[in-house]
């Protein structure tokens, strides 16, 4: 075997970014006949990015966080352009750095990156420090000013309708940004939602005008109830559905709720092996909304969600911001990879009968297998799901 050439599809395979890149540092790695590092010592654009990747998944599972940082010296790019300089630069940083920490373009040319692995948040500022005060010698003061260097720490908390956080996260997660910007996939989707969501705004026309009388002659209130909702990227969007509580109520209640479910590995409802999402008899809810909780019929308005760009036909199940702020890193796939739906592989085969981490795990399977014909199936299964109730509530 050649050890010189290695095909960096086989080591994708191998488990885990530190075994990689022991293979890595142990041989010539190349991608067909592009070589992983160029002159400077630094990994390839591409590579890089599939290294970063790569990290953060491996930090979703054992909850050991890494700093990424970046170098932006797109304002001097002319002092850069100095092979000499460069690779002294990068000679300097590996100094000040671990062997281990990963170093390659972020954007080549422009952004030089630093993936540091299972950090000790104590010391990352320390750390940071450091790769601050090198490039600060190596460069004169008025250079220096003009370099951008950011430190980010994942995994992190998600802030809903925190800019910064989002801009974060959609780094991180540049292999879901990268799907998500792949037209054909896009159009082809968003195809499917704007004719649904018509075709189902058509259809149910007569439920819009039959259950808004019901609700005003049943209790007092308005006819829809509006809460926000965590869309893709971390974004809120305000979610509408038919009104199922009463006027005044407290979501104490709910909170606690949601907060046992995610954290416990059993059902925080011990009132029936079924009742698991939802609080079944929840004293909260109307007559006529538990009979539009049962069928759902209380979500028939968020097809203007749909039409509006927020939500889509299929995906995962909108999740609540309070919600959100109790997942565990690899839970945030749900929210990231793709928008929320108004049906999708949980309420139809889930719904309030499984557990929290296997809904995730089904929303993950739906993101990673997602196809036109698996989105028409699940459409097409939706309205026998709608007419059966089974783990509603």
């Amino acid at each position: 075997m050649d050890h010189s050439k290695v095909k960096f599809s086989s080591l994708k395979k191998l488990p885990g970014i530190n075994v990689l890149m022991d293979c890595v540092s142990s041989f010539s790695v190349v991608e067909g006949d592009a070589v992983a590092k160029d002159g400077f010592g630094l990994f390839k654009e591409n590579l890089f990015r599939t290294l970063l990747v790569l990290e953060r998944k491996r930090s979703e599972r054992n909850n050991k966080p890494f700093m990424f940082i970046r170098i932006d010296y797109y304002h001097c790019p002319e002092f850069f352009k100095e092979p000499f300089f460069l690779k002294e630069l990068i000679w300097d940083l590996s100094s000040v750095t671990r062997e281990n920490d990963v170093k390659g373009w972020f954007k080549r040319g422009r952004v030089i990156g630093i993936i540091i692995s299972d950090i000790d948040i104590s010391v990352s500022e320390l750390i940071y420090k450091k790769i601050e005060t090198t490039i600060k010698e190596r460069v004169p003061k008025a250079v220096f000013d003009r370099i951008s260097i950011r430190k980010d720490i994942f995994p992190d908390k998600i802030v809903t309708d925190n800019l910064k956080a989002i801009h974060l996260n959609s780094i991180i997660y540049s292999d879901c940004m990268s799907v998500a910007g792949r037209s054909v996939t896009r159009v082809l989707k968003r195809s499917i939602d704007i004719v649904g969501s018509i075709l189902g705004i058509v259809l149910f026309l007569p439920v819009f005008l039959i259950i808004p009388l019901i609700i005003k002659l049943t209790s007092e209130g308005p006819v829809f109830f509006k809460q926000r909702r965590v869309g893709r990227f971390g974004k809120t969007f305000v979610c509408l559905k038919f009104r199922t509580m009463k006027k005044s109520n407290d979501d104490t209640i709910h909170r606690e709720f949601v907060k046992k479910f995610i954290n416990s590995s059993e059902a925080a409802n011990s009132q029936s092996p079924e009742a698991i999402f939802k609080i079944e008899e929840d004293p909260r809810v109307t007559r006529v909304g538990r009979f539009l909780r049962k069928t759902s019929l209380d979500e028939i308005p968020q097809f203007f969600n749909v039409l509006a760009g927020q939500m889509s036909i299929v995906g995962p199940r909108p999740a609540i911001p309070y919600e959100v702020h109790e997942y565990s890193v690899w839970h945030y796939r749900r929210v990231f990879e793709t928008k929320p739906g108004l049906t999708g592989i949980w309420q139809l085969n889930g719904r309030s009968r499984t557990d929290f981490n296997n809904m995730v795990r089904m929303d993950i399977q739906y993101i990673n297998s997602w196809s036109v014909f698996k989105d028409l199936k699940l459409i097409i299964a939706t309205p026998l799901a709608m007419v059966g109730g089974r783990g509603a509530y």
